[in-house]
């Protein structure tokens, strides 16, 4: 493995090394840094630790390139930094200023809503003065966790090209080494296997530029992943051979210790549910009772930040990070024999679930699967939110792979999906037109599913900032006036109300005498036609599906009418469907009727133009004009 090592350094220092201006012109395009060599080796021969070597010469083109630098390490009181330097070089190749250990940034490597944590980082500090410029930086951490194996991502992200990247893995033969590739086959990738020694090495990638709606990075470009079955978690032994044997190790070793609720609390919430004749009400009220209760705060401490504070510290506290309110919930539901079971899954609004084929620690958070009166499906509880409703999920957590730990060990199972139906958003608005073009109308949105969650933080605004916040959403309104708003959140239904009363002076266009009106007042999609590519690289990717009705009544003014009414419209393709309606009700109002309609799915790039002609002649359709004429 050194010999190899060794070999690549060599053949890479053959080459005028360190210079940006012997960067080939291929791997410039669409580039803002170029990896011009990466050795990484991990070592794990002695399976209680990790030895990780890391080697990387990054050419930087311009500012958005610097994040590409990755000059940093993580180390906590298991991890030992043994090696730490970096050295800079100009648009010669020449040598400019070079960094030790000591002068690497040491702080915190979690946020500022953290109580308490372990975790470090030694960062580089450096703001360039010119570009381009050339980085090289090494190091090397020895841990006493195997449970973490860092992949092999040869090209870090959109907008960075690859020289040449090698990626080695020594391991025990005698332990299990997972191993699972991606995307692979369409790039110059060439693999080595031997027993207990791995090694892969990827030349001469091109950048890929980040296009609109474009997927996760590593979802559609090379990308190397790794697990071993026997490994330790900060000296914890643990074994992986299957999703069921890890959830129990996990349910044995992180979390039986942490059950420990006082007596008398357990004794309070079975008092406070004895008039509860189900499990969704007793789970509801103690759930209501959790969120009165503690508050969220991060406390990343206990083998590697897996483990959870005890029930008791946070009933005590009154605080928690995901993983103590999510096991205090637990031992809650338990006191009153509810069964429920501790969860972790990957958070987000990128859906990313965990993969079910590398039986290994995954995931970034912590909610409860509650199993209520025995129905078949599960119900999720956000155990760190004071506000979420019983059962909501949210664009956060919905829609996903995730391991749920039962009494019979690990589970991999799916959390909720929001479908179309559940996801609307409904805009009724009533409106009055004057003959001088102005427009006086009373306005509601109702949201519900995935909608909901997406506009409850409008109740924690101020009078004018939430006024700002429609004017802003409106923008292309001109003249707009909103006033008498009211909110409504009603989480028992998971459903959020708002209305108002607006003024619009200068609404529609007055031509000699008649009315040019606008049918479609707020739902203007012109601003959302997706850019136009001459070539299309990456596929795109909608997420969650949706549908967005509007409904308005225009109260035409006296002695007006409209000329005529255009044919109902109506249009349905594999990415969604759109209509609009216009007619005239009883009593002479004008009704405009539109609807639309967002599918999910991944879609390959050759259908982008398809997807662009869609949006286009929905944003041609919803500018619709009508004629109002006044009468003879």
């Amino acid at each position: 493995p050194q010999i190899l090592f060794f070999i690549g350094l060599v053949c890479f220092s053959q080459e005028t090394v360190f210079s940006p201006l012997t960067v080939s012109q291929d791997l410039k395009e669409n580039a803002d840094s170029v990896l011009r060599n990466e050795l990484i080796t991990l070592d794990l021969t002695d399976s209680k630790y990790l030895v990780f070597k890391n080697y990387r010469v990054v050419t930087v083109f311009n500012k958005k390139g610097n994040s590409d630098v990755d000059a940093y390490v993580y180390y906590d009181d298991n991890t030992d930094v043994k090696t730490l330097t970096a050295t800079l070089y100009n648009l010669m190749g020449q040598e400019t200023e070079k960094f030790k250990k000591r002068d690497f940034k040491d702080v915190s490597a979690v946020s500022g809503g953290t109580l308490y944590a372990d975790s470090r980082v030694l960062y580089l500090d450096y703001t360039p003065t010119s570009y381009p410029y050339t980085i090289v930086f090494e190091s090397e951490t020895k841990s006493k966790t195997t449970a973490f194996i860092p992949g092999w991502v040869p090209m870090g992200d959109y907008a960075s090209s690859t020289q040449f990247s090698q990626y080695e893995i020594l391991y025990n033969p005698e332990d299990k080494l997972t191993v699972k590739e991606f995307n692979l086959d369409n790039y110059e990738v060439e693999k080595i296997e031997q027993p207990g020694h791995k090694i892969w090495t990827a030349k001469n990638l091109a950048a890929v530029k980040k296009e609109y709606l474009s997927p996760p990075f590593t979802t559609h470009m090379p990308y190397v992943k790794c697990a071993i079955n026997n490994f330790y978690l900060e000296g914890v032994p643990g074994v992986a051979n299957s999703w069921s044997d890890f959830g129990s190790w996990m349910s044995a070793n992180l979390l039986q210790e942490c059950n420990d609720l006082p007596q008398e609390t357990i004794t309070f919430i079975q008092n406070l549910v004895a008039d509860e004749t189900n499990d969704r009400a007793k789970a509801e009220k103690i759930y209501q009772f959790v969120q009165d209760k503690v508050r969220y705060i991060s406390v990343q401490v206990g083998i590697g930040g897996w483990k959870p504070m005890n029930a008791s510290e946070v009933d005590k506290l009154g605080y928690g990070d995901c993983k103590a309110l999510t096991n205090y919930t637990k031992n809650l539901l338990d006191a009153v024999n509810i069964p429920s079971y501790y969860t972790v899954l990957y958070a987000g609004e990128d859906k990313k679930s965990l993969d079910p084929d590398l039986v290994a620690i995954q995931g970034n958070h912590a909610i409860l699967g509650v199993n209520l009166d025995g129905e078949e499906d599960i119900t999720w509880l956000e155990c760190t939110s004071q506000e979420t409703p019983f059962g909501y999920m949210g664009d956060f957590t919905d829609d996903r792979e995730v391991l749920m730990m039962t009494d019979e060990g690990g589970v991999l199972t799916h959390t909720t999906k929001y479908t179309v139906n559940d996801n609307v958003k409904t805009v009724k608005i009533t409106a009055s037109l004057a003959d001088t073009g102005q427009l006086l109308g009373n306005l509601s949105i109702d949201s519900d599913g995935i909608y909901y969650g997406n506009r409850t933080y409008l109740t924690h605004l101020d009078d004018r900032k939430l006024k700002e916040s429609y004017l802003e959403s409106w923008n292309s309104v001109n003249g707009l006036e909103i006033s008498e708003i009211s909110l409504k959140n009603d989480r028992n239904k998971v459903h959020f109300d708002e209305k108002m009363q607006f003024k619009i002076p200068q609404y529609a266009d007055i031509v000699n005498g008649d009315i040019l009106l606008k049918a479609n007042i707020f739902s203007k999609s012109k601003e959302n036609i997706p850019p136009r590519y001459s070539a299309r690289k990456t596929p795109f990717i909608i997420e969650r599906e949706n549908k967005r009705i509007d409904e308005i009544s225009f109260t035409l003014p006296e002695n007006y009418t409209v000329s005529s009414l255009p044919e109902p419209l109506v249009i349905n393709n594999v990415f969604g469907s759109y209509s609009a309606e216009v007619k005239l009700d009883e009593d002479g109002s004008l009704i405009y009727i539109r609807k639309l309609t967002v599918n999910e799915g991944d879609f390959p790039a050759e259908d982008y133009n398809k997807y662009r002609d869609y949006c286009k002649d929905i944003a041609r359709y919803d500018n619709l004009k009508l004629l109002i004429k006044k009468k003879a």
